[in-house]
């Protein structure tokens, strides 16, 4: 994972109460991001029985990738969701070269955003 962040994210709160359903489609459709990539990571159970269980984790992984897909113009093949189980140190290894094959390093700016035991 040399030189190369993963853009993660747990929990993101975006607010878009200025678009109408109507208007937010079109807004969409004149913001396209071709070139950019998520890897978007929730983890509601743990393996670790110790480590208490984060409620939402998952939804909102998942309510966010669907967000970078229909509202912020992310190719929906360029957003990677990796939840509870499948997000292990393998599942992270495979992702990391997927995005090293599309992405080089010194392009990559990352936004991390958690809560829970970050």
């Amino acid at each position: 994972m040399r030189n190369l962040r993963f853009f993660l994210v747990t929990f993101a709160s975006v607010l878009l109460s200025a678009l109408t359903p109507s208007s937010a489609s079109a807004a969409v459709q004149e913001f396209q991001q071709p070139n950019a990539y998520a890897v978007v990571i929730g983890i509601s159970q743990y393996r670790e029985e110790i480590i208490p269980k984060v409620a939402y984790a998952v939804k909102d992984a998942e309510a966010v990738a669907k967000l970078l897909e229909t509202q912020a113009g992310i190719p929906k093949s360029h957003v990677r969701l990796l939840t509870d189980a499948k997000a292990t140190g393998n599942d992270l290894r495979t992702v990391s070269q997927w995005l090293r094959m599309r992405v080089k390093p010194e392009s990559a700016p990352t936004r991390r955003t958690a809560r829970g035991l970050c």
